[in-house]
């Protein structure tokens, strides 16, 4: 009886052939070489935290789990290299040991690097990059079972490379620009719509980081497990999320964890203990899009949003999240050349989900999104033509690196020549 995979939501199901765990890259190598010969596909998958069918496969789904670690760390060069399944969490202390810290963290820190680099997951701070552009090089395992480095001295691969989803090879270790380490100031506040709209621009181009959750109703932050302050009516209201960097020095010699005030919502400390989000406990019942439109049309995106959530849809109450990321030179990148604003909306398993976030696509399909890859999207091969200057490129490198689709799947052979 074949094994059953599932992602973490538990909307996308599985059937491969077998699902291993290998050790160490020459067991990778192995597997590749011997799915290869047998004509099976071969699809790599982290921690699943992902709501489109990227991992599925009828072939040989490789997990990660077990390759992890920080390999290396130059701290003159600001950079280190880690294995692929390292969860991005466990970045943090080994990274502040060598006096550095990630250039960008996203909310959610419990992918693992080689997926999260693989579908550009992001943070927010319109001077910031997404994980992907932080990537300056890799080793990969092609379609023929053999490693190989991709570096900076091959530009365009690097580009391809960036974002991948998995179609150019099995990533086994990455190297990643840092930064030097510092302190990051947390502030949470509560805003009104007007304040939202007229403090947008200000707080983008003051803050490290600026970001904000839009509640359409008065329990929508329930939904997600957000803190606010009680008795204040959410509706139509934003949780605004506000940070700045600080000398290492403001959290103590030892830079020891810094005491939060009343709700946790303003701290000072290490960024990678302040910045991400809690995990998500129970069942996962939300179903997640999120689309990225070019920064200037991202206020005018994000209020097309809000007038169609607030014109009866009462059944899909959950927060939109809105982030600003900056823009980046990897192929298939939601951020390719432009600077963007991220909206991320999602509907509950127990609703028509599929039909409600097919309109939110509808509506913000005027304003230019291109879509997070790990997130559910409607994107077809036309789409994808014309909002990705060069895919024709990727599917150039792709064809070349893998000419046999060894590491395809049934959505992506929708997608990718």
């Amino acid at each position: 009886m074949r094994p059953t995979w599932r992602n973490w939501a538990g909307n996308v199901t599985a059937s491969p052939s077998r699902i291993l765990f290998p050790d160490n890259e020459d067991e990778v190598s192995e597997i590749v070489a011997q799915a290869a010969q047998r004509g099976l596909h071969v699809r790599a998958v982290g921690a699943a935290h992902s709501f489109s069918p990227l991992c599925a496969t009828d072939g040989v789904l490789l997990n990660l789990d077990r390759m992890t670690g920080v390999v290396d760390t130059d701290p003159t060069r600001r950079r280190f290299t880690a294995r692929a399944g390292t969860l991005i969490r466990a970045l943090g202390a080994p990274l502040w040991d060598a006096g550095l810290c990630l250039t960008n963290q996203g909310d959610i820190d419990a992918q693992r690097i080689a997926g999260a680099v693989s579908t550009s997951t992001h943070g927010s701070g319109m001077r910031l990059q997404s994980f992907s552009a932080m990537a300056r090089g890799f080793r990969v395992i092609g379609a023929d079972g053999q490693p190989s480095a991709i570096t900076e001295d091959e530009p365009e691969q690097l580009a391809a490379m960036q974002t991948s989803v998995g179609l150019l090879g099995i990533i086994t270790e990455i190297e990643i620009q840092a930064t030097e380490r510092f302190a990051l100031a947390e502030r949470v506040e509560y805003w009104t719509m007007p304040e939202v709209l007229e403090r947008w621009d200000e707080e983008v181009a003051a803050r490290r980081h600026f970001s904000f959750f839009w509640m359409p109703f008065r329990d929508s932050h329930d939904l997600i497990h957000l803190e606010c302050p009680a008795g204040l009516d959410m509706t139509d209201r934003s949780m605004v999320k506000l940070y700045d960097e600080r000398p290492v020095e403001s959290i103590g010699p030892r830079g020891e964890r810094a005491e939060p005030t009343p709700h946790g919502l303003n701290r000072l400390d290490r960024p990678y203990r302040i910045y991400p989000d809690p995990d998500f406990t129970g069942e996962v019942v939300h179903r997640e899009l999120e689309y990225m439109v070019p920064f200037e049309r991202g206020k005018d995106a994000f209020l097309a949003l809000r007038a169609f959530v607030c014109s009866g849809q009462s059944e899909h109450r959950y927060p939109v999240e809105v982030r600003f990321i900056a823009a980046d030179e990897a192929y298939l990148s939601p951020f390719y050349e432009r600077d963007s604003v991220s909206i991320s909306i999602c509907g509950h398993a127990t609703t028509d989900w599929v039909g409600f976030l097919a309109e939110v696509a509808r509506v913000l399909e005027p304003f230019d999104p291109r879509p997070h890859w790990g997130k559910v999207h409607y994107l077809d091969k036309e789409m994808l033509a014309a909002k990705y200057p060069r895919q024709n490129d990727f599917n150039g490198i792709r064809r070349k690196l893998d000419p046999n689709g060894v590491f395809m799947n049934e959505s992506l052979a929708a997608l990718f020549d």
